[in-house]
């Protein structure tokens, strides 16, 4: 299997098909067929953009060899092809390629100020460490461009395993690199994995670091929706275009940890209660952080027919509620013999005052109360 291959299933395991884009090539207006990056990870104005370089050598090598190989390939050829793809995305008004989903996304609406710029390498064992380290590259158009060996990122992404994390990680990485410069090339990539989820913001360097990094506790499966959102992905209100669920699943790929231990939380109890038809108040929670409200809705049986109205009402209340800009909504309905019939709905639009929502809310006190709470990202053994 190909370095290629490895990090497309990688990216799609953590970060879903419909983010992952392993198709590199598509036709300026003239037709012409223009290659781009090796691999872009694109999630709505954010994205990743990858370009990937294996050592395959067979036969006897040298240090000299390996390390010409290295600069040639890694810090030469890599970051050259990542600011071509960064001129094709500002410069082209429309690329469509097609995802490991099957559909076809323009990723030139990207938000350039929050693009990532990864270059991840297959070195031979022979490779002398002080290249090895390498853990960045700064270019005067690109600004930072990141390094990972192939080992490092796996272990990166199968800790931090969310999108939402793994683009703060990369955000973190740079800051220590602008405080420490070439100095943490000389640190474990480890080290700055366990500086990040230990929280200290201090961009002194330190090997002791690695510690935390060791220490993350696997509670996964607290918070993990990853067979949520696979399994009811298709139950989309409105559904007009294949691609209208994305704006669900992208909006909770943009959770931390935390909140998705929220949201599964949730789900699970409003599964119970549609199971028991228990006339219980809709449960909820508001991510600040992304403005984004979510309402969970179990139905009693005797209301299935009206699912999609009392859905589409609980949730714009809500939104209206919390004062947020988007919502999403979902409801659950015990059909028998352990299954549900589960919807989702997604709305956004600013909030403005509404004196009828205000009176109905006031009236009718369809909720339960939300309180601020501040809880640990991290978990530790």
């Amino acid at each position: 299997m190909t370095l290629e291959n490895d990090i497309d299933n990688l990216n799609e395991f953590f970060f879903f098909k419909e983010f992952t884009y392993s198709q590199n090539r598509f036709k300026n207006p003239d037709g012409q067929e223009i290659e781009i990056a090796d691999s872009i990870v694109f999630l709505g104005g954010k994205s990743f953009i990858y370009q990937l370089k294996e050592r395959n050598v067979s036969g006897a090598t040298t240090l000299e060899k390996e390390d010409k190989w290295f600069k040639d390939k890694v810090l030469g050829k890599a970051t050259k092809q990542i600011r071509e793809t960064i001129v094709y995305m500002s410069d082209y008004p429309e690329i469509r390629l097609s995802n490991n989903q099957g559909h076809s996304v323009d990723v030139s609406t990207a938000d350039m100020s929050q693009l990532h710029k990864i270059i991840v390498h297959k070195p031979n064992e022979d490779l002398e460490n002080s290249l090895r380290e390498v853990k960045y590259h700064r270019s005067s158009t690109a600004g930072i461009i990141h390094i990972f060996q192939f080992n490092d990122y796996i272990e990166v992404v199968s800790r931090l395993i969310t999108l939402a994390e793994f683009s703060e990680y990369l955000e973190f990485r740079a800051y220590l690199v602008n405080a420490n410069d070439k100095k943490i090339n000389g640190l474990s990539e480890a080290a700055i994995l366990g500086h990040y989820v230990s929280g200290v913001e201090s961009p002194d360097l330190s090997e002791d670091f690695v510690q935390y990094a060791l220490a993350i506790k696997d509670d996964s499966e607290k918070w993990d929706v990853t067979h949520i959102i696979k399994s009811y992905r298709d139950r989309v209100i409105l559904l007009e275009e294949p691609t209208d669920y994305y704006f669900i699943i992208s909006e909770i790929a943009k959770l931390m940890r935390f909140e998705l231990g929220a949201f599964k939380e949730r789900f699970n109890l409003s599964l119970d209660a549609a199971r028991e038809n228990e006339n219980v108040k809709p449960y909820r929670f508001h991510s600040q952080r992304t403005d984004c409200s979510f309402l969970f809705l179990p139905m009693l049986a005797k209301d299935y027919g009206e699912k999609k109205e009392l859905l589409t009402m609980y949730s714009l209340l809500n939104k209206y509620d919390l004062k947020s800009e988007k919502v999403i909504g979902v409801s659950f309905s015990y059909i028998g013999e352990g299954n549900f019939d589960i919807f989702w709905l997604f709305n956004e639009s600013k909030w403005a005052e509404d004196k009828n929502f205000s009176k109905i809310i006031a009236d009718t006190k369809p909720f339960r109360e939300v309180t601020s709470k501040l809880i640990d990202r991290y978990n530790f053994e």
